[in-house]
């Protein structure tokens, strides 16, 4: 019987377990004496480094850069799309080299998981569905557009790309409500790229970024932004009975004490929550999902009630700041996992304890291109490291984590 490995999320986490499967497979196929199917789940046709889409929004040919498709480092099987074009661009050519794998992408979004079949449009309309032995749950976070693009292909996401930075071209003043990093590097790029323009960054609290970082990091972040000439609201909420919360609204926004913020472009970065939606109730019930929406795994990654699943990246409980190198760090461990469970091999443990993880480590592209970098409570600004891997916002990196070329 072939076992049937289900990953639901192309992305950091997604590509991590994918191409760790791969490898150990390949790796081993001399002693395997079964075959394994893999199938994605992921309505992009490519990689799209997140990390990136502040600057890719300013930037056509940046953007340009972020967005690895598929057919550029991954061949399948089988391909499920409403394009021919993909299909013929991501079949393999002859009969899989690996006779132990069979790679079948489906390009689709998830609509129900059970616990051992998933649920799955093509269209947003019609659904069909397959069993699994295995799943990862690698479906990450939903933020708001623009840096959630809904674009699925190479083309459409650039054109979201585009049309923000025309109505940024379009405004003289811009505001950004919501001081995370994602918040924060947005007002830097445009602030950079535009200088010209007004710039505001409205947060409700005292400080920012709101992670569990240190004193000394907060107060750089506002310094950098400070001394870029973005306007910085502190302490500041925007009244939503007043103020449209659609992204690209050209209104002045109305704050809850009263005021006026003048404003041309309004993007709101301020909210996200886990993609969790497609589990089945059963699901729901069994798994231990926590007040913030993450969901609970022991320390193999499964989670509770289900050790055939298993969840990575954005949506697990983690004691420290989310970012893709855990995504890659978590997908990486899931992958192993599923293969030594495949095997009846020993799980393995993460290589760092989750209860150990030192929660105080983000970098941040501040004011002026600045790179703002904490590990440990040491706190670098511009470290040559980091300025190197920030050119391309670390998506050479990424590359290495998902079996893609670096060029």
């Amino acid at each position: 019987m072939t076992p049937k490995v289900v990953i639901i999320g192309g992305s950091y986490a997604g590509l991590a377990a994918l191409n760790t499967l791969k490898s150990l497979i390949t790796k081993n196929s001399g002693a395997i004496a079964k075959s394994i199917s893999i199938t994605l789940i992921e309505p992009k046709s490519g990689f799209l480094n997140i990390l990136g889409l502040p600057k890719s929004i300013v930037n056509k040919e940046f953007a340009s850069q972020q967005y690895v498709p598929f057919c550029n480092f991954l061949k399948f099987d089988n391909v499920v799309s409403n394009s021919n074009d993909l299909k013929v661009q991501l079949k393999k050519n002859t009969n899989s080299d690996n006779n132990n794998l069979m790679l079948n992408y489906i390009q689709g979004k998830v609509t129900k998981l059970t616990s051992s079949r998933v649920t799955y449009t093509t269209n947003d309309t019609d659904e069909s569905s397959i069993d699994y032995d295995y799943a990862i749950l690698a479906t990450g976070r939903n933020r708001n557009w623009p840096v959630n693009p809904k674009g699925i292909t190479f083309e459409s996401y650039l054109n979201e790309m585009e049309i923000t930075n025309k109505k940024i071209q379009k405004s003289s003043i811009i505001s950004i409500i919501g001081g995370g990093a994602v918040g924060i590097e947005l007002a830097a790029e445009i602030k950079l790229h535009y200088p010209n323009k007004v710039v505001n960054l409205i947060h409700p609290h005292g400080t920012l970024p709101p992670e569990p970082i240190s004193d000394a990091f907060k107060n750089k972040t506002l310094q950098s932004l400070k001394q870029a000439n973005i306007n910085v609201f502190l302490n500041t909420r925007i009244d939503t009975s007043k103020t449209s919360l659609n992204n690209g609204e050209t209104s002045n926004l109305k704050t809850t004490d009263g005021k006026t913020i003048e404003s041309n472009l309004n993007i709101w970065a301020t909210s996200f929550k886990n993609n969790l939606d497609y589990l089945s109730l059963d699901l729901q019930r069994s798994i231990h999902i926590t007040a913030n929406h993450n969901i609970k795994t022991n320390d193999y990654l499964q989670v509770s009630n289900m050790s055939n699943i298993y969840a990575v990246g954005d949506l697990i409980e983690l004691s420290t700041i989310k970012s893709a190198g855990w995504a890659f760090h978590t997908g990486i461990q899931a992958g192993t996992n599923v293969y030594n469970s495949i095997f009846d091999k020993p799980l393995q443990l993460s290589r760092i304890s989750f209860k150990q993880i030192d929660s105080h480590k983000l970098t941040i592209v501040g004011g002026e291109g600045s790179i703002i970098h904490e590990v440990k409570g040491n706190l670098e600004i511009n470290p040559e490291s980091m300025v190197q891997e920030y050119q391309d916002y670390r998506l050479g990196t990424c590359k290495k984590f998902i079996g893609a070329t670096v060029n």
